[in-house]
């Protein structure tokens, strides 16, 4: 055994016992660990059986433990007083755990090594997660598997909601955090704000944001003048926004976008009105004083219909916050279910899987208000409804918990249909509630709908007309596929390239006539596909690794030497290129990640920018190497590079998002943890296989229609052709069949 191996191995001994030894820690910091067997009796000789929920808490929020232990209490008394007089009542004991190690280092294995531990244990009935949702993703992968009931209070990343939306066990209590975003951008533009900015990091909590902020301001018809990170906070205060959408996601971030206003209205005398998600919504940013006093935003909240807030504020004195509220139903709604479930085994009509018997009792609990017919009755101050709830069979009332009705798909229960959303401000150290709104709407709640006034088209609009120029005959089509990402979690970015390589052969292609550019192998052959040397864009689809012609691997090539090739400058390094005139046409097709005004390249190369696009094609132009150029991008954020097009005679641009938008993965795979393709290249390869002789105008408008979350944006159209009687036909079907 090597030197390598040994300290290899010394490390995985260390860390294994380091877990090891926390999760002995964490469980004899329990409250009780009971089993369902370990049956009591109250001094009127009723039976108690106790039943065990799992609370994951973060370590490093007091205030959120404290807040959390607070709830249980009350729902614990709560849940006492409604079984009063039964004959047999169950008890729910709450075991904690903390969500993550101190040292970051193994946060990860942490996670892991507990997530096994909840699935594993049989006394465990039903887990609720943490706020983080890197975390709530490690145990739903666990917890699913096990067919263990999860709630999850607060995590409503884009990401983590359509990742286990078709996974039972699953229950989020928060809508998606696009909504959100929408509730935010709303209520700027209800104070009549056209320019609006974001602060927020691309973290698992922030993604949902970056991803959406510029596509949502953009269908409310305000100008999203860009995204920065905290620490750029300054810039974006000094950007020209009115209003600033800020996304704080730790304290450290809070405290640096105050700071930054504070320089910022003490240098100009004036700045951008703040704008805070949920985040923000909780009482440790209280600890910061005077610094955090009138700082106002957007966070899920209690319907005031149900009473909730006000029981909340005679019992504790304030307002509660958006995690009370849902600690409170999340605890809520796991007793009501185990109590359901104590009376199956009572009757005898339980089966051998106590996990999945439970979360069918979820289901019938949680869905019920699809049920127009279902009695409406809330729980949350009112001990009578919840007893009504306990006695009768669920699916007969159409509960309200603190946050209102959670109206769930029958199929889909990763997060509720609607939610009550809140304007709060700090005031005299104090949370307090402005006004409240929704998806639906009610005699107290106004809707999102009324006050997004979303435009009815933002589409722009296409000139029906021609250009000056006067094109040579067409002799040659040539076309150049570009993958600039590598590795399994690009699996669809390959997976594009590929299927739009299929697709030009099967319209006539040669392989002479297509250069291709992708990393394959890495994919077909990684350990984590199951079928192994096989590339699909959707489950059982075909195999688009099946007969290629592979020009280039990505890993051996430059974004620089793209220039070489679209040039047809042969080199030792780049010996296929374009041998092109003003006579050939050209598709230039390029999938990847990308960021503002680049596209990546490969793990860490140099990327490939808009002044580099822009410099090889204004030398392709000036040295007649092309007659008709069509340049589609599937990247985030494809259009700040495509712009590099604009004002070159000859070239039309199609890109997935506009410049501050992120493009988005479909066909989701939750066991591989991929996507199988992406939205823009999945709608355009379908649409024109369908009919390539569709006209441009008509294939964008389509493709606009279907590609959801982002603006797909088309270029330099003035200095192409009509689009209203160009079709793709020229360059996806070769020789004019």
């Amino acid at each position: 055994m090597n030197m390598t191996t040994t300290t290899n191995t010394l490390c995985a001994y260390i860390r294994a016992t380091f877990i090891s030894s926390l999760l002995l820690i964490l469980s004899a910091c329990s409250d009780t660990i009971t089993s369902e067997s370990n049956i009591s009796s109250t001094d009127d000789g009723t039976a108690t059986i106790p039943y065990t929920v799992a609370i994951v808490v973060p370590t490093s929020d007091t205030e959120c433990i404290n807040e959390w232990h607070k709830m249980s209490d009350w729902v614990a008394e709560n849940f006492a007083k409604a079984q009063a007089g039964m004959d047999r009542r169950v008890k729910i004991n709450v075991e904690w755990f903390l969500d993550n190690s101190k040292d970051y280092e193994y946060q990860y294995y942490y996670m892991e090594h507990l997530a096994d531990s909840l699935a594993q244990r049989s006394d465990i009935a039903v887990v609720v997660c943490p706020a983080n949702p890197l975390h709530t993703d490690i145990l739903a992968r666990k917890l699913t598997e096990a067919r263990k009931v999860l709630i999850s209070p607060f995590a409503a990343t884009d990401g983590l909601i359509r990742k286990y939306s078709d996974k039972s066990t699953f229950w989020g209590l928060c809508e998606a955090n696009i909504t959100q975003c929408e509730a935010l951008l709303s209520k700027a533009q209800a104070y009549g704000f056209t320019k609006v900015s974001m602060i927020g990091d691309d973290t698992y909590y922030g993604q949902t944001f970056c991803d959406w902020f510029a596509f949502i301001a953009t269908e409310m018809g305000m100008q999203a003048t860009g995204i920065y990170p905290p620490t750029s906070a300054f810039e974006a205060m000094t950007d020209g926004s009115e209003c600033i959408i800020c996304i704080p996601d730790s304290l450290d971030d809070l405290k640096s976008i105050l700071k930054a206003h504070r320089e910022v209205l003490s240098y100009k005398g004036t700045a951008p009105r703040l704008f805070f998600s949920d985040s923000a919504f909780g009482t440790n940013i209280l600890s910061l004083g005077d610094d955090v006093e009138g700082i106002e935003g957007i966070a899920p909240y209690t319907d005031p219909t149900t009473g909730f807030e006000v029981a909340f504020k005679t019992r504790y004195g304030v307002t509660p916050t958006f995690r009370e509220v849902k600690m409170y139903d999340a605890l809520l709604f796991s007793s009501i279910v185990l109590r359901h479930y104590d009376d199956l085994v009572v009757k005898g009509d339980t089966t051998s899987n106590r996990n999945s018997d439970i979360n069918g009792l979820m289901t019938s609990l949680m869905t019920t208000g699809t049920n127009s017919d279902a009695e409406p009755v809330a729980i949350t101050s009112n001990t009578m409804g919840l007893y009504k709830v306990l006695t009768a069979d669920l699916g007969t009332y159409n509960i309200y918990g603190a946050s209102g009705s959670y109206d769930y798909s029958t199929t889909e229960h990763s997060a509720p249909m609607a939610s009550v959303y809140c304007h709060w401000m700090v005031y005299d150290n104090k949370f307090i509630p402005i006004d409240y709104m929704s998806g639906l709407g009610s005699s107290r709640v106004s809707s999102l709908k009324e006050s997004w006034e979303w435009k009815a088209s933002v589409t722009p609009e296409i000139a029906n007309i021609g250009t000056d120029i006067q094109y040579d005959s067409m002799e040659s089509q040539w076309a150049v596929l570009v993958c600039g990402s590598r590795g399994w979690y690009n699996y669809r970015h390959t997976a594009d390239v590929l299927n739009m390589y299929h697709l030009l052969k099967h319209k006539g292609y040669d392989d002479d006539h297509i250069i291709l550019i992708a990393s394959p192998d890495e994919i077909a052959y990684d350990e984590r596909n199951p079928y192994q040397g096989i590339i699909r864009t959707k489950e059982g689809g075909e195999n688009v690794y099946d007969d290629i012609q592979l020009d280039y691997n990505t890993d051996t090539l430059s974004a620089s030497d793209i220039y070489y090739i679209m040039m047809g400058l042969r080199t030792a390094h780049t010996p296929i290129v374009l041998n092109t005139d003003s006579h050939s046409n050209i598709f230039f097709f390029w999938s990847g990640h990308g960021e503002v005004n680049k596209f990546t390249w490969g793990y860490s190369g140099s990327p490939y920018t808009k002044v580099a696009l822009s410099s090889t094609l204004t030398d392709m132009h000036n040295g007649g190497r092309y007659r008709k150029m069509l340049v589609c991008t599937e990247p985030c954020h494809s259009a700040s590079v495509l712009a590099g097009i604009e004002g070159i005679d000859g070239i039309l641009g199609i890109a997935s998002a506009a410049a501050q938008e992120s493009s988005f993965g479909d066909n989701w795979d939750a066991g591989k943890q991929i996507c199988y393709s992406d939205r823009f290249t999945n709608n355009l390869i379908n649409k024109v296989d369908a009919n390539p002789n569709i006209s441009f105008r008509q294939l964008y408008l389509d493709i606009v229609n279907d590609t959801y979350g982002s603006h797909v944006t088309i270029l330099n159209y003035r200095r192409f052709d009509n689009l209203y009687q160009a079709t793709p036909y020229e360059f996806f079907v070769y020789g004019n069949q």
